[in-house]
């Protein structure tokens, strides 16, 4: 699942309308319900009850997963952008300063696990 559908997911669910959520995302509505439904077939189910004319309301498996559950999304970006920043070096066979990342993981309140292989 890749942020951009994450984002707009968490926003459809906070403005309980697809069309409001593509406003404030500045896209199309298009772009907003193909990207929630990828979720929902992902997860096998539906998170949203669709509503005609009267928006969109979170289903109970949309409920657990949605709004103020766990990491926020501005979390889960930072954490993303974090260890994406940590491959990329590891990619270009720089030696990442895991005491350095570890120090900045746990002061995030990251959950980190290193496997060495």
């Amino acid at each position: 699942m890749d942020l951009r559908r994450l984002r707009h997911f968490v926003v459809a669910a906070e403005e309980s309308n697809f069309r409001r959520a593509a406003m404030r995302l500045d896209t199309n509505q298009s772009i907003i319900s193909p990207h929630v439904r990828d979720i929902e077939e992902e997860l096998g189910a539906d998170l949203f009850h669709r509503e005609p004319g009267h928006g969109a309301r979170l289903t109970e498996v949309g409920l657990a997963r949605g709004v103020g559950r766990g990491p926020s999304l501005h979390q889960c970006e930072e954490r993303f952008f974090f260890f994406d920043d940590i491959c990329r070096e590891l990619g270009r066979g720089a030696v990442a300063d895991v005491p350095c990342c570890m120090d900045r993981a746990s002061r995030d309140n990251f959950e980190v696990t290193i496997k060495l292989v």
